[in-house]
Formats: C-alpha cells, sequence, structure tokens
C-alpha cells in the first residue's frame, strides 16, 4: 500500500521567530554534544523554545517535555524504525538547505518500499508522525533538526491527535 504524506507530517502555519537564530548561537559556540540513542543532542532551554508562538499554543493542549537540537554527521544514515516510545513530535530543520533526506516508507514486498520525502522548508515546525516508518540520510554536511518531545508517550498521545488538533484550530 503507497504512503500518504498527510499520515507522516503535517506544517505548522506559524514559522520560528525566535528559535532559528537562537540555535544558530548555540551550534557556533557548544563544544559538548551529548549522545543520545543514535543521535549527538543538545538540550535547548524551555524558556527559550515557549517564546515560539506555534510552540505555546501546542503546549496549550499538549505539553512539552523537553527539546533538543540533533545532530547527524555526514554521510550518516539513521535507519528505517519506528519509535519506542514517541507517537508523535514537533521538528524543525536547522538545515534545510543541505543535502539530507527524511523519508516514510511502507513495505511494497520484503525487498522494497513505497516511500515520501519530508523536504522540510526554512523556519517551519512540523508535527511528525513518529509510528510510520522513517529514516534519515544525510550526505557531506551535519544535519542539525531541533526536535521535541512531549510529556504524554505513544501510549497516551499519538501523531493523528496532535495533527487533528492543529488542523482544527488553525495552529
Amino acid at each position: 500500500m503507497r504512503i500518504e504524506p498527510s499520515n507522516c507530517f503535517y506544517k505548522l502555519k506559524n514559522e520560528s521567530t525566535v528559535l532559528v537564530d537562537h540555535c544558530e548561537k548555540l551550534l557556533n559556540t557548544q563544544q559538548f554534544w551529548a549522545p543520545y540513542i543514535g543521535w549527538d543532542v543538545i538540550l535547548v532551554d524551555r524558556e527559550i523554545y515557549m517564546q515560539e508562538e506555534a510552540l505555546k499554543i501546542i503546549n496549550s493542549k499538549f505539553t512539552i517535555n523537553r527539546a533538543a537540537i540533533l545532530k547527524a554527521d555526514p554521510y550518516q544514515m539513521y535507519d528505517w524504525h519506528k519509535d519506542e516510545y514517541r507517537g508523535v513530535c514537533i521538528n524543525m530543520s536547522l538545515t534545510p538547505e543541505w543535502p539530507s533526506h527524511c523519508l516514510f516508507g511502507t513495505e511494497k514486498d520484503y525487498t522494497n518500499k513505497y516511500f515520501h520525502e519530508l523536504k522540510y522548508q526554512p523556519k517551519s515546525f512540523y508535527v511528525f508522525n513518529n509510528q510510520v516508518d522513517h529514516c534519515v540520510v544525510n550526505f557531506d554536511q551535519p544535519r542539525y533538526m531541533f526536535s521535541i518531545e512531549f510529556v504524554d508517550r505513544l501510549d497516551v498521545l499519538d501523531y493523528k491527535q496532535v495533527k487533528d488538533w492543529a488542523v482544527s484550530s488553525n495552529a
């Protein structure tokens, strides 16, 4: 069965006004990256990311637990998977112009997948379905992604809930 992009990601209406510049400063000054489930991460302070209108609106309905910048090294692939405990997250690429691909896929047969690519737009937040098989293929530059994690885990909160609320709220 072919995959529908609307079941994989949803672009929020409000763009970043604070985080892109703040994260760029962090990337230019931060020296310590902590390992976390296959990524290198830098945590972002709550008082910074809560200045973003899009995230304040989402947080009013679905409490945000924490946020981080995730780094993928050049020529790194994060293999096909579904997240173990996250049903949904919010992502924003900090390097959308660099060659890197985020793919969502579904099996066609034992060796093939149908897929769709999330082509991140600058300063844009995306509700991201962590329960559809997805992977990241990164090329010759580091890939930096701002990502938030909700308090509620997969057994309580999923992509459809957040996406449907965002659509109905015009978020």
